[in-house]
């Protein structure tokens, strides 16, 4: 995936990161528990999975994968 994005068009470069960010933080949000709908559903460990990801594959050149990972960023 690394690759592929350094090789492909920066316009479908951009919507794949973006659709990884989505797809990751998804994952992240739907395992999480929260206590009485209070707090983050996103536990450390996963934002920790979730930031290395994004930093591996340098999701955050794309403009809408920034905007994901950053809402939900606490």
């Amino acid at each position: 995936m690394k690759l592929f994005l350094t090789e492909a068009s920066a316009e479908l470069s951009a919507q794949l990161r973006a659709a990884v960010a989505h797809m990751i933080v998804s994952v992240a949000e739907a395992s999480g528990q929260r206590f009485l709908g209070r707090g983050s559903k996103i536990s450390p460990e996963e934002r920790t999975c979730v930031d290395h990801i994004a930093s591996v594959l340098s999701l955050r050149e794309s403009r809408g994968a920034a905007k994901i990972l950053d809402t939900w960023q606490p």
